[in-house]
């Protein structure tokens, strides 16, 4: 067997890069690092004691500069070290869904409600009313200046930076810091996507479905409803918690078989319905090209009797 030295990450952007591959890294942020080297910076639940994940480690309190500033450097080093063509932040950076009793976030909480001439009221405390409201808005706002400074590093790379915001997909308010967000479909249909899609503008949102123990025949249907509600890429996460899962051959090709489909999917879906279906609406010329579909659309004012109606492109094939 021969030995290999290289980078192994370089090497895979390299030859994804050569395939026309794009290669967004993903971070999921370090707690381990920075509660070792600041113990201060321990997350802190309701009860007054430190958090601990489900394998008995000590979570970081990433609204604490301490614990932020390493996983900032990490990004830096990332972006430096590798040709990537952007940056996604895994689920825990989220810190309106990852509450802090800390002294650094209720000190920070005590100055939120200064600012805004609000009577201040413990968070560790039972909270209602306009006060839980402004507690949690106080941690919305404090994961956008977090993701913020991730986009901020993205930006002199020249390259876009998103978020994954759960299976809840509820964390719309990103928008506004991040170039995309990505939605991990695990619970929900695919067409819930819908929802997310209508606020968020020129946005792009990925979706990233279950493969691991799901069925074949599902994964398939649920490429062609990401691919309809209109999400820029689609995706499946294939290893399962712990390695619990393993992903078998059955479903390795139904994968390949609705991966590889996607852009005839998609062309299919808007040969079929064009503007969302409205039936008012008839082509009338058009071209398919790398990325991209460009259509000329004439608004019939009533239900189209031909939806093509001119020079047809030919990838769409005959005119119905």
């Amino acid at each position: 067997m021969q030995r290999y030295d290289g980078d192994f990450l370089a090497d895979l952007v390299a030859e994804c890069h050569a395939r026309g591959i794009r290669v967004i890294g993903g971070l999921y942020f370090d707690n381990a690092t920075p509660v070792r080297e600041h113990p201060d910076v321990k997350r802190v639940g309701r009860d007054g004691n430190p958090v601990k994940d489900r394998w008995g480690r000590f979570e970081a309190c990433f609204n604490n500069p301490l614990a932020r500033q390493h996983n900032l450097e990490t990004v830096r080093h990332l972006l430096a070290s590798y040709d990537l063509d952007g940056v996604i932040l895994d689920d825990n950076f989220e810190l309106d869904q990852q509450e802090c009793f800390c002294d650094h976030c209720k000190a920070a909480f005590r100055a939120y409600c200064e600012e805004r001439g609000a009577a201040y009221e413990d968070p560790a405390g039972t909270l209602s009313g306009p006060a839980a409201e402004l507690w949690r808005e106080h941690r919305r706002e404090a994961t956008r200046r977090l993701a913020a400074e991730v986009h901020s590093i993205a930006r002199e790379h020249g390259v876009p930076a998103g978020g994954w915001v759960g299976a809840s997909m509820g964390s719309m308010h990103l928008a506004s810091v991040l170039d995309f967000l990505g939605g991990m479909v695990y619970t929900q249909p695919p067409r819930a996507a819908r929802g997310p899609l209508l606020v968020l503008g020129e946005r792009d949102f990925i979706c990233l479905l279950w493969a691991p123990d799901a069925d074949p025949a599902r994964m398939e249907r649920e490429v062609r409803e990401a691919v309809h509600v209109g999400c820029a890429a689609v995706g499946f996460w294939i290893r399962g918690e712990d390695g619990g899962y393993e992903m078998d051959a059955e479903r390795t090709a139904a994968m390949r078989r609705a991966l590889g489909r996607v852009e005839q999917d998609w062309l299919d879906y808007y040969r079929r319905a064009i503007v969302g279906g409205d039936g008012r609406f008839a082509i009338v010329d058009g071209s398919v090209g790398p990325g991209e579909l460009r259509l000329r659309l004439r608004n019939t004012g009533a239900p189209a009797s031909r939806r093509f109606d001119g020079q047809i492109p030919e990838q769409f094939g005959p005119a119905h």
